[in-house]
């Protein structure tokens, strides 16, 4: 499940550099059952700080093992040109379908195919929504309890619209196109999600 928080902006402008916060952590790839996934890479037609539309633009994209901070996450956000930042943060929950006591979740992804897809989502939302000035989505690997988050993507835009559209697209998007799955442990039982859906491409658009 997820909750979204909004709020007004004051503080530093964002930077313009992409950040990719890269935790090496030795994590093994997901189990045999999915490794014939294809994963289909597009390349980007020319990168954010090359386009003169998005020079000014932060994104930051980052796969970790480590609590997530909201907090933190929000204030990344933070741009003097922007009224508004949304934040949607993904938590874990005790059921799923036709499963209660759920104990924890675990994750697990190709890393560095995620972390261009993550990107890839970026650029989309600049491209989509051209008020957004700052992006950030963030993915906890490894394990974790209920109201743990999982999952945040934030959005800091000139006017709440297209930020909780962004932030919309941002979530959906990642959740059908990134390569990440998740393992359920309830009562003795372990096994991976239900629901599972093949993983889509990141739509282009750059109109």
């Amino acid at each position: 499940c997820g909750v979204f928080s909004s709020g007004l902006l004051s503080g530093e402008h964002g930077r313009v550099e992409v950040l990719s916060e890269t935790s090496p952590v030795g994590r093994r790839s997901p189990t045999s059952e999915r490794a014939n996934v294809e994963v289909v890479e597009r390349t980007m037609g020319s990168s954010m700080n090359d386009s003169p539309q998005l020079s000014d633009r932060f994104l930051q994209v980052d796969l970790t093992t480590a609590p997530l901070d909201v907090a933190a996450f929000y204030d990344s956000l933070l741009r003097k040109d922007c009224g508004a930042v949304v934040v949607f943060s993904g938590t874990v929950r005790d059921f799923s379908e036709d499963r209660t006591g759920v104990l924890a979740l675990n994750y697990e992804a190709y890393e560095e195919p995620a972390r261009r897809r993550l990107e890839a989502i970026g650029y989309q939302i600049f491209q989509r929504f051209r008020g957004v000035r700052a992006v950030s989505l963030v993915h906890r690997l490894g394990s974790m309890v209920p109201t743990e988050s999982t999952v945040m993507v934030g959005v800091a835009s000139h006017h709440r619209g297209d930020a909780f559209e962004a932030a919309r697209y941002g979530i959906d998007t990642l959740k059908t196109s990134v390569p990440i799955w998740k393992q359920e442990i309830w009562g003795e039982n372990v096994s991976w999600g239900l629901g599972a859906s093949p993983i889509s491409e990141v739509e282009d658009q750059n109109d």
